[in-house]
């Protein structure tokens, strides 16, 4: 399984940035891709074959349909400018892909304080449940119900060409919540439960209540 990572990012922290992709880099991938998705910033360098930025001055669905026009491999990983990769991640989604094919896919995000990151697994509408009811990520009999949070997730490059995000949508209007909506009768939608990735910014939900479902 090679990889696109596609970065969001503004600049805001360019060290953490930094650790973003040294995290990528730790997993010793084949072949990765790394594109960094932003506009042009002048004190940012990062020679490197294998990081490449796309200059952008869109905002985060113009940036997530570039990187699928963009990417060289199938499998593509969403991410916000602040999440790091446990070093068991490649490995675990390389054995995961050995008995399930999916199209659209999420694992276990944790917060920077260690505690389960709400939105990683969770429902939408469902008729009877709660939104924001967290699932055990075992459970995939949901995803009719459900949404995948757009700070990280995993899709097939080919699925998101042929269902972008919708461009006309404006800042802080959950363009992830109608994406999911709109394509999740369209692929499978899985979770892998030992793939790891963690935030290494201080995130608003830090401070949340505790959560219908604690894994």
């Amino acid at each position: 399984m090679n990889v696109t990572f596609s970065i969001m990012t503004v600049y805001e922290d360019v060290p953490r940035l930094n650790a973003v992709i040294g995290s990528i880099k730790a997993l010793a991938i084949p072949n990765v891709e790394i594109l960094i998705m932003g506009s042009y910033q002048h004190d940012w360098v990062h020679v490197d074959p294998s990081v490449q930025h796309i200059l952008t001055d869109g905002w985060t669905p113009v940036k997530k349909n570039l990187a699928a026009k963009f990417a060289r491999h199938e499998t593509l990983c969403l991410i916000h400018d602040y999440y790091l990769f446990d070093t068991e991640w490649y490995k675990n989604w390389m054995a995961f892909n050995e008995h399930c094919t999916w199209e659209i896919a999420s694992n276990p995000q944790y917060l920077l304080n260690g505690k389960r990151h709400f939105t990683d697994w969770v429902l939408w509408d469902h008729p009877t449940l709660p939104r924001y009811h967290s699932l055990h990520y075992n459970d995939w009999s949901q995803t009719q119900y459900q949404y995948v949070s757009g700070g990280y997730f995993l899709v097939k490059r080919d699925f998101l060409r042929e269902h972008p995000f919708n461009e006309e949508m404006k800042p802080g209007s959950a363009e992830d919540v109608e994406w999911s909506l709109r394509v999740r009768h369209r692929g499978v939608m899985v979770c892998n439960p030992n793939a790891i990735v963690r935030q290494n910014k201080n995130h608003r939900d830090n401070d949340k209540r505790g959560f219908p479902y604690e894994q």
